[in-house]
């Protein structure tokens, strides 16, 4: 069942995409369901890192997998004898075990004979009559020769993989493919020069226009253009949609917004941190919103989004409203009042985990 060692699964050479095609293959529905495996490969791939794909590769290749037990080579069909009477008998439908020499029948159906001489046994061969096997076991034949092979190939390593397809192949087609793995690491390696060098031309332009903002928020800072950020805010296409009439007060505070790309060696994403002068509806300075992207995703998929806890001051937490609800208790009723939560633009630091789920995802 091995397809890899796990340290070639581990490896950059064995993608999420083959490992997950491995597994859906090789493993039951049930096994896969359990560890969130089942459904479309692009909608997997987003929401289940390589770690957890590797360890339940680990999993499936100790024979925990919970694969579907091979079919067995006979089969019978048979009646338990009547309590009485010489008008019934046992019979017995059953075909040999694949591994029964050649001269064998495919499969026979026979009754016993009774003590009785009215009852003759009878049966159904269907070999042929020189007793050699009929074409049927020569396509079970090939196909278990065909399994065997596949199996073996699994076996290998993917550089042994490779070997063994490059020699089945002629001479000719052989060096062809060769010169085409050539042509693919050239490639390789011209893409992973622009993606260095694509990287570096960011962090540049990301210090080139550093004092720029920070002139930017200098000129617009105090009484230089009130309520600038509450205006860029507002116009923005899809953030104008979260801004409620409460938020409006709180945003008037809004001093700067600074966008970060560097989190640190090995975590790929970026930061917002939007700064807030002092104001009565909370006490932090800085609210921050960080966006995860999964390392070991060729694409950029978001792994998780973190927030920032907002110290509301008492009576001030647009997030929420205050409802009156009549309540009985003793036989009699009173009206309380409780907080609700409520649409706000500020809802955008507290975000919801990553659903798992495809379902999750739709709702």
């Amino acid at each position: 069942m091995a397809k890899w060692t796990v340290a070639e699964a581990k490896s950059d050479a064995v993608s999420k995409r083959m490992l997950l095609e491995h597994l859906q293959s090789n493993a039951e529905n049930a096994w896969l369901d359990q560890r969130k495996l089942v459904g479309q490969p692009t909608a997997v791939l987003k929401r289940v890192t390589k770690d957890a794909l590797v360890q339940a590769y680990e999993e499936l290749s100790s024979g925990s997998g919970g694969e579907a037990a091979a079919p067995s080579g006979s089969f019978k069909f048979a009646a338990s004898p009547p309590s009485g009477g010489a008008s019934g008998g046992t019979f017995k439908f059953e075909a040999p075990p694949s591994g029964g020499s050649a001269g064998s029948p495919a499969f026979a159906f026979s009754a016993p004979q009774e003590a009785s001489a009215r009852a003759d046994p009878f049966a159904f061969n269907f070999s042929s009559a020189a007793g050699t096997p009929i074409a049927g076991d020569a396509v079970a034949l090939e196909a278990s020769d065909a399994l065997q092979k596949d199996k073996a190939q699994r076996d290998l390593s993917a550089a042994q993989r490779r070997d063994a397809t490059l020699a089945g192949l002629p001479a000719a087609v052989r060096g062809r493919v060769e010169a085409l793995e050539k042509l693919q690491e050239e490639s390789d390696a011209v893409q992973r020069d622009f993606d260095a060098k694509l990287a570096a031309l960011r962090m540049e332009c990301e210090q080139k226009k550093a004092p720029l903002f920070k002139s930017r928020a200098e000129a617009v800072g105090g009484d230089g253009v009130p309520d600038f950020w509450l205006t860029c805010l507002r116009n923005h296409m899809m953030l104008s949609e979260e801004i409620q009439k409460a938020d409006e007060p709180v945003l008037k505070h809004l001093q700067d917004i600074k966008c970060s790309s560097t989190l640190g060696p090995g975590k790929p994403g970026f930061q917002l941190a939007f700064l807030f002068g002092p104001n009565p509806h909370f006490e932090n300075e800085t609210l921050t919103k960080t966006y995860l992207l999964d390392p070991t995703d060729e694409d950029e998929v978001l792994e998780r989004a973190l927030g920032t806890d907002i110290k509301w001051k008492e009576g001030m937490d647009v997030t929420v409203r205050m409802v009156e609800k009549r309540q009985k208790k003793k036989g009699k009723v009173r009206t309380i009042k409780v907080e609700e939560p409520t649409d706000s633009f500020f809802n955008f630091f507290d975000p919801p985990e990553i659903p798992e789920d495809d379902e999750e995802m739709e709702e």
